[in-house]
């Protein structure tokens, strides 16, 4: 009852690049600063081989990022890695690099293994703390299952005009 459970806090406005991979392909998005929309003190967001007719869901990026820069436990398994964790295979690998005047370039990796089927929890590590630790299925799920379609904008439906 006395711990912690944020396990991992990392500064978003400081992130400048954060990748995605999953069993759905690699995930890769830029932060653009100085070009930035008017009233983004951040800048914007770039996906890695966004096509010219697509469109990035920058929405979707910062509710990736939300995710991810923080992390809340469901409990701790401990420092000594197992196999039923299911590290050596991952269902989902996060990096993020921040910039800032403070610390410069830092990365932090989350690595997300296997799935509990009793509670549907998932063993995750970062590479901020040396233990491994239980966290919700809805914490991770959106890694773990992300497509690219996710990130893409919808083109809008044209609509029917009635006819004269």
């Amino acid at each position: 009852d006395w711990a912690d459970r944020i396990y991992l806090s990392v500064p978003q406005d400081q992130v400048v690049r954060l990748s995605l991979g999953n069993q759905n392909g690699e995930f890769t998005f830029i932060r653009l600063t100085g070009g930035g929309e008017a009233g983004s003190a951040q800048g914007t967001w770039s996906m890695a081989d966004l096509a010219a007719d697509e469109t990035l869901n920058t929405t979707a990026v910062e509710t990736l990022l939300g995710r991810a820069s923080s992390v809340t436990m469901l409990r701790p398994l401990g420092t000594e890695e197992k196999a039923e964790y299911g590290m050596d295979n991952p269902t989902a690998v996060v990096t993020l690099r921040t910039q800032s005047d403070e610390e410069g370039a830092k990365t932090y990796t989350l690595r997300v293994g296997a799935q509990d089927p009793e509670d549907n929890s998932y063993v995750v590590i970062s590479s901020e703390s040396p233990y491994y630790v239980r966290v919700s299925e809805s914490t991770v799920q959106r890694f773990v299952e992300a497509v690219r379609e996710d990130f893409l904008e919808t083109p809008p439906t044209p609509e029917a005009t009635p006819e004269g």
